[in-house]
């Protein structure tokens, strides 16, 4: 009884103690997989504090891009109030240059009807003159004739008197 006691103490101490083993066992599996665990925790948290400031990067080029390019559209708008302005400009310029020469148009219109009328009074005038010379050349001819025919009853009128 007392070799039964002690081969039932010593099955229950091995028994006990391969359990303790595979308790033993268990926890080293545990903490293996708990430090695996742990690291891998470590290792996502890092690469997401990694993705964080990636992405704040990001933004904040955007943000620097968007800047860019709300610039390079003010810029753009401004060159094409510019643009505007300046054609508006053109336009008006252009408008006033065809008002100048349809006014110079017109007075070289007028120039051209000035001239044929003075070219028209000087023929008128040549013609007058050309009557006038005609005329006065008839009535020195009829003055000459009348004054011969005077000094002929002149001289007549004398002679009869010396008579």
């Amino acid at each position: 009884s007392h070799d039964a006691l002690t081969r039932e103490v010593d099955s229950l101490v091995e028994r006990y103690e391969n359990k303790q083993r595979r308790f033993e066992h268990q926890v080293s599996k545990l903490d293996t997989e708990n430090d695996r665990l742990r690291k891998k925790v470590l290792s996502l948290h890092e690469n997401l504090e990694n993705s964080n400031k990636d992405a704040k990067n990001a933004t904040h080029r955007l943000q620097v891009e968007l800047e860019h390019m709300k610039q390079k559209y003010s810029n753009l708008s401004l060159n094409q109030c510019d643009l505007e302005r300046e054609l508006k400009q053109v336009r008006f310029e252009h408008d006033k240059a065809k008002v100048e020469v349809a006014r110079l148009q017109l007075l070289l219109q007028e120039s051209q009807e000035s001239k044929h009328r003075t070219e028209n009074a000087n023929t008128e005038m040549k013609e007058k003159l050309t009557k006038a010379y005609l005329s006065r050349d008839a009535f020195a001819k009829e003055l000459a004739v009348s004054a011969k025919d005077l000094g002929e009853t002149t001289a007549l009128k004398q002679v009869a008197e010396n008579e």
